[in-house]
Order: structure tokens, then sequence, then C-alpha cells
């Protein structure tokens, strides 16, 4: 028992399982801290990102409820003599969200500038032929056309066109030509102007 080199081994033995049983406790206290304060990090993120929805919603809320403008307008009578460069006054309104639309001048003037939607109808009757513009800024935009073949032949011509419209610069719908529209007929709007804004942008 007094032998040297088995006390050096037993000494030995005792080392090793000392170190072992340090370093799992070690460990073990270095997971329990980690569970500690990972409630308390995902909490803070969770509000982070709580917080952050929250601005997104009113911000996006404040576009629309600021950005809330769309039209569609109609001729209530028939237009007998419309001549080359009369702007087509649009005088039944439907739908005026955002005041854009001037009854009175025929003109659509938007008080935010974005890239804008505009659809069109015009219609006439017997052998007479229609052509009319969208003009944005005293630009033409796009046209239509309808010509009937013979007597009592209605025909109708539609257009659309997606532009970017500048704050209070007019938008409205021109005759080229002389001729006669279509207006509304037992509740059948067939002359129409219609457009909203698709997004802003300056």
């Amino acid at each position: 028992m007094n032998n040297p080199v088995f006390i050096l081994l037993l000494v030995a033995v005792a080392s090793a399982r000392s170190v072992e049983e340090f370093s799992i406790e070690s460990k073990s206290m270095d997971e329990d801290a980690n569970l500690e304060t990972l409630p308390e990090d995902t909490t803070d993120i969770s509000e982070l990102e709580a917080s952050k929805d929250e601005d997104q919603e009113t911000s996006l809320g404040a576009w629309y409820d600021s950005n809330k403008i769309a039209f569609s307008v109609y001729l209530t009578k028939r237009y007998d003599l419309l001549g080359k460069g009369q702007h087509v006054k649009f005088d039944g309104v439907l739908f005026n969200d955002g005041d854009g639309y001037e009854a009175i001048t025929g003109v659509f003037r938007p008080q935010t500038s974005g890239v804008y939607v505009f659809t069109y109808a015009i219609a006439q009757r017997n052998t007479n032929e229609v052509r009319v513009n969208l003009m944005y800024n005293g630009n033409i935009v796009n046209g239509a056309i309808a010509e009937g073949m013979h007597t009592y032949h209605d025909a109708q011509g539609t257009n659309t066109a997606i532009i970017h419209v500048a704050k209070g610069k007019p938008v409205w719908i021109e005759a080229a030509s002389r001729g006669a529209l279509e207006g509304n007929n037992g509740d059948r709007r067939y002359t129409t102007f219609s457009g909203f804004l698709l997004y802003a942008r300056n």
C-alpha cells in the first residue's frame, strides 16, 4: 500500500474526476443562465417587432386617409353641337372622392402627385362620327372614336391610360372632331369618364 506508483495513480484518478465534475457543473450553470435570460431577450424582440408593425399600420392608414382620390362621371343628356377642341363637360357625378373633378369645367385636378388610371367611353347614334382625346396639361394622351355605319346604328368607343399626373395639373376629355355624343338614356350612362390614384409619386 506504500508503493509510490500506486499512490500517484490514485491521486491522478481523483484529480481527473474532480476536473470532470467541475466541467459538468459549469456547463449546467451556463445553460441555466441562458435559460434565465432568454425569455427577457425574446420579450424585448417581440415588443420591438410589435411596435414596428404598429408604426407601419399607422403610416399606411395615414397614407390611405390622405390619398383617397377617385372619380366617376357621365353626361346627363345628348351633346348635339360638339365642336372640335371643346371640353366635354361630364355634368353627372357618380363619385368624386378627393373633390378632384370639377363638373363646371369638366376638368380633373388632383391634390396629390402620382400615377393615375383613366378610362372613358363615348357613344354616338346614326351615321355620325365622333372623336375625342384624353388630354393632360394640354397634351394628347390617347383617343377614342365611335362611328355608326347607317341610320339608327349606335356605336361606342373606349380607351384607357395609366399616366403620371402632377399635383394640380388638369386632365380632361376634348373633342377631336365635330359631332354629337349620346348621354344618359334610361339610367344607361353611355358617355363616361373615370379615374383613380394608383399610387402616390412625386
